[in-house]
C-alpha cells in the first residue's frame, strides 16, 4: 500500500505531517512525503494533507480535488475555527481532523522540531487570539521521552512544573549548539529561579510575549529581569503583537522593549479564519500600515539608526501618515 503525505507550504513545516509518515511507515506503508500533488503522476492508495496556516486552505482544496482514492485531512489551520472545517469539508466533502491526532502524536520522527510538553494556561486578553488553547488545550501533556531537537516548541516552558523543566534541560545537557525554544517563556511564570534554572541551557535566545498593554508590567519586569542579569538586547526577543490595539497603544509597546534593552519582534495580527486576499484590519490600522510598521521594528538595523519620521518604505514615509 502507497500513501503521500502532502504538506500545504514548504515540505517540512509540519511536525505533524512527519509523524504521519513515520507513523504509516511503521504500519507498513510505502510513503513518499512532499508540500504539492503532481496530478499525472500521483497514483497513490491514500493521500493525506496537513496545512498549517488558514490562509493555505484555499490552495488545499485544489490539490485535494485533484487526487483519486482515499483522503485524510489535517493540521492546525483546520482546527482554528470551526469557519475552517466547514470551508474545508464543503469544498472537498472530507471531514477533517480537528485537534492533535493521538494515533501518531508519539510516533517518532526526524523533524528538527520537538515538543516535550503540549498546552498552555491562559493568562491574558491577548491569549483569546491564541491558536495553542484551541488545538492544544490549557492543561499540560507531558511527553518524558521525546527527542531534543534545535527547535524546542514547548508552548510555556517557564509555567511547566519545576522538575519537568529540569528533565528538559538535562536531556540537552549534552546537546552541541544552540537551541531556538521559539515559544519560549511566559512572563507571568517567570521568575528569578527560571533565570537561573534556564541559564544553563543553550539557547538561541530569550523568548517571550508582550502582545497587549494587559501584559504590560509583566513583561517588562521580565525584560528588566534579563538585562539586570547581563543578557545582552541580541539575545533578547520580544514578539510585540501589531493590530489587536490601536497604532499608537501597538507602537509604544515595541517602543518600551526597546527602551528596556531587548529586541522586538512584531508579528502581524492575522485571523485565524483569514483564508487569504486583503488582511482585515481593526482600530486605525491599514494593511499597509501593519506591513510597514512591521518592517521597520523587524529590523535592528533600522530602528537603531533611523528616526520613526524618516522612515521610508512602500513609497511613502509611513509614521508620518500614521500621525497625521
Amino acid at each position: 500500500m502507497k500513501a503521500s503525505v502532502i504538506t500545504i507550504g514548504t515540505k517540512h513545516e509540519s511536525l505533524g505531517a512527519k509523524k504521519l509518515a513515520s507513523w504509516l511507515r511503521s504500519r507498513g506503508w510505502l510513503v513518499d512525503e512532499s508540500n504539492r500533488v503532481e496530478p499525472m503522476f500521483h497514483d497513490y492508495d491514500l493521500t493525506c494533507f496537513s496545512v498549517v496556516f488558514s490562509w493555505r486552505l484555499p490552495e488545499l482544496v485544489k490539490q485535494v480535488r485533484s487526487v483519486r482514492g482515499e483522503v485524510w485531512i489535517g493540521g492546525p489551520a483546520v482546527t482554528f475555527s470551526d469557519r475552517n472545517r466547514k470551508f474545508v469539508m464543503e469544498k472537498t466533502g472530507v471531514n477533517p481532523t480537528i485537534g492533535i491526532d493521538d494515533r501518531f502524536e508519539g510516533a517518532d520522527h526526524d523533524a528538527d522540531m520537538t515538543y516535550f510538553s503540549r498546552g498552555c494556561p491562559a493568562y491574558t486578553p491577548a491569549c483569546g487570539l491564541c491558536p495553542v488553547p484551541r488545538i492544544e488545550g490549557t492543561t499540560f501533556r507531558f511527553y518524558p521521552n521525546a527527542k531534543t531537537a534545535r527547535l524546542l516548541l514547548d508552548n510555556n516552558l517557564s509555567a511547566l512544573p519545576g522538575s519537568y523543566q529540569d528533565h528538559i534541560i538535562s536531556c540537552y545537557r549534552d546537546w552541541d549548539g544552540k537551541v531556538d525554544a521559539n515559544s519560549g517563556f511566559e512572563p507571568h511564570t517567570f521568575a528569578d529561579e527560571t533565570f537561573e534554572r534556564w541559564s544553563v541551557f543553550p539557547l538561541q535566545c530569550w523568548r517571550f510575549g508582550y502582545d497587549d498593554l494587559t501584559e504590560r508590567c509583566e513583561a517588562l519586569t521580565m525584560l528588566e529581569l534579563l538585562r539586570s542579569r547581563g543578557v545582552r538586547s541580541r539575545k533578547i526577543r520580544v514578539y510585540t503583537l501589531l493590530g489587536n490595539e490601536p497604532v499608537a497603544d501597538c507602537v509604544n509597546r515595541c517602543d518600551e522593549v526597546i527602551a528596556g534593552g531587548g529586541e522586538p519582534c512584531p508579528q502581524r495580527l492575522r485571523p485565524l479564519d483569514w483564508l487569504g486576499g486583503p488582511l482585515p484590519t481593526r482600530h486605525d490600522w491599514t494593511e499597509q500600515d501593519l506591513i510597514a510598521v512591521q518592517r521597520y521594528y523587524t529590523c535592528p538595523q533600522i530602528w537603531r539608526s533611523v528616526k520613526k519620521r524618516d522612515f521610508y518604505y512602500q513609497s511613502r514615509f509611513p509614521f508620518r501618515e500614521i500621525d497625521a
